[in-house]
Formats: C-alpha cells, structure tokens, sequence
C-alpha cells in the first residue's frame, strides 16, 4: 500500500511538471530578456520598442499539451503582430510628376539625382544643320556676277550649245544685286530683292537673218534694272545637310534704258515704240553652302523669259522674244 501510494505521488509530480505552462511577466521591460545584444535593438538604438530578443507573450514548458484542449500554444509570429507592422509607402515616380515630364524624353545620362532619366540635357552645340535649316530663317545677300543678252542684233538666238557657251564666254558684262530670303520651311523659301545687268551687243552681219541690212554694223547698250520675286524649290535629300541645291521660278519686273550706237558710233534712234517697263519670268537653279558662323557661299543661273523683243532696239526674228540670264555669286548671313 505504501509502493502504492508513493508511485502515485510520483507520477502526480511529473504530470504537474510535464503540464505546468511557464509564466512571463506582464511588462516585457521588466524581463531581462526584453533587451537584446549588449542592452540595444536591432537598429542601434536604446528604444525598447524595437528590440530584437523580443519576449515571448505567451510562456511554455518543455512539453506542450495544448493541442489536447484544442488550442494552438505556437507562440505569435512577431511579423504578424500589428505592432511590429510598418506599412511600405513607396516614393512617388519622379516620371509621372507633372512638372518633371511632359512628353516623350530622351535619357539623361547625369550623375545628379535630383534629374529624371526621361528628361533631355539641352545640346551643347547645334547640329550645323540645325543652324542653317531653322525653321522660319531669314537670309540677307548680295549678288555678284556677270550678265548676257539674246537679242536678234547679236544673232545668237539660234546657236548650237557649243557655239553659244563659246560666244557667251567672250561677250559679257558684269551686274549685282541684293536679296532676301525667307525660308519657313526645309524645302522652300521667298526670295526678293533686286539686279542691275548691263546688256551690251554688236552686230558686223545680219545676213541670213534678213534682207534689211540697215542695221550692219550697229550696237547697243541697255541698262536693266530689275526686281523679282522667286520661290525656291529645296532639294529634299540636301534638307539635313549644311548644303542647299534648288531650283526656282517667279515674276519680275524690270525697266530698260537703251542706247543705240550706229557704225559711226553715234547716238541712233530706235524705228520702234515701246515700253520701258517689262515683265518677265525668272527661272534657273542654284546651290549654297551655309557656314557655322551663319555666313552662306553659293552660286546661281537664272534665265529670264522676256515678252519683249527690244532688248536691243530693234526686231527681225518674230518668232523668239529677247531674252537675257545672269550668273551670280552669291553671299548671305543669317539674321535669325
């Protein structure tokens, strides 16, 4: 009965021990293990709050036999415990911020922080095509070059192409001009301005062209004064390029002051009336280059279509009209 009894006793002892949940304190600053290396939590500071040897809340014993009364004796994950819970509020896109991006953006490549990659760095240097090509550029020129008639006193209407170079070559005069240009776009621009051509011809034969030889042997001089208006049509595959290729065309106006010499050298009047103010159309083509520095060197053919047949004061040939062109250097600066 002894045994008995003392065997119960022991097996009541180590039941109550098995079972005997432990007990933590109710203020986990009062546990030592509330504090963790070297008394600071895990961001170095002495704030209790933030420990990282964080009391358990709930105690256990070795053996845990809360599964038996239908409990989980797990202690809390301290993850999981609304005071150890910091909500992530993430910086706002600096891209999406209405005073820092307002459209589609290169990539700047700054080392500053404070710059968005989708922002562009304005360019050091413009392009030199960008310098010359700007839309809405104003040119301001002059002209330099000489100048050649067609006129029925010099018989050189019908000419073949290597005697009409050969000719034109050895009979010019010299004129100049100023002009601008206005180029809204790329591909065109408006031309305006004004050419003096001195016009100067002899004749020492009309035969073959007549049978009025009353004319041999006389001359003239005629002074053209001239003001146009051409659009200039921009080659497009020069348009990213410092040079401009073009052709162009146009209305101008010019007013002639003629003088007749007969083979004595005097002072002869035309037979014929007519107006000094004539029209004429401008055609031809040219090239330019534009420099850095805005100044533009450049060359230009221009042949004006008259409706006029006393460029040089008389008139034989009735089917073709007097005519004159002008080879021209050109020299521009760009005001923009």
């Amino acid at each position: 009965m002894v045994k008995f009894s003392s065997l119960f006793v022991y097996l009541f002892i180590i039941l109550f021990s098995v079972s005997l949940e432990g007990q933590s304190p109710a203020d986990p600053k009062d546990s030592p293990a509330s504090v963790g290396h070297s008394g600071r939590d895990r961001q170095g500071t002495e704030d209790p709050d933030f420990i990282k040897n964080e009391p358990k809340i709930k105690g256990t014993s070795f053996f845990d036999f809360g599964w038996l009364f239908g409990r989980d004796s797990r202690p809390e994950s301290r993850s999981k415990r609304p005071d150890n819970r910091e909500p992530y509020d993430p910086p706002e896109s600096r891209s999406k911020r209405p005073d820092r991006f307002n459209g589609r953006r290169t990539i700047d490549h700054s080392s500053n922080a404070d710059f968005v990659r989708n922002v562009p760095s304005e360019s050091i240097t413009k392009s030199h095509a960008e310098e010359q090509l700007a839309t809405a550029a104003w040119d301001l020129g002059i002209l330099l070059g000489t100048s050649h008639s067609i006129t029925d006193m010099q018989a050189n209407k019908n000419l073949g192409f290597v005697d009409f170079v050969d000719y034109q070559t050895s009979n010019f005069n010299f004129g100049f001009g100023a002009f601008v240009r206005h180029q809204p776009n790329s591909w065109f621009a408006i031309n305006g301005g004004m050419n003096y051509a001195k016009l100067k011809g002899s004749n020492t034969s009309l035969e073959g062209l007549t049978d009025n030889f009353q004319y041999e042997g006389f001359s003239f001089e005629n002074d053209i004064y001239e003001f146009f208006v051409k659009t200039e049509f921009h080659v497009p595959f020069l348009m990213y390029n410092p040079s401009n290729a073009y052709i162009f065309t146009g209305i101008s106006v010019f007013f002639t002051e003629l003088d007749m010499m007969d083979p004595d050298g005097r002072l002869y009047t035309s037979d014929y009336d007519f107006e000094q103010v004539q029209p004429a159309i401008p055609i031809g083509l040219g090239y330019y280059y534009t420099f850095r520095n805005g100044f533009s060197l450049g060359y230009e053919f221009g042949w004006r279509y008259t409706l006029f047949p006393y460029l040089d004061g008389i008139k034989i040939d009735k089917r073709n009209y007097d005519s004159y062109f002008i080879n021209s250097l050109t020299f521009s600066y760009s005001v923009n």
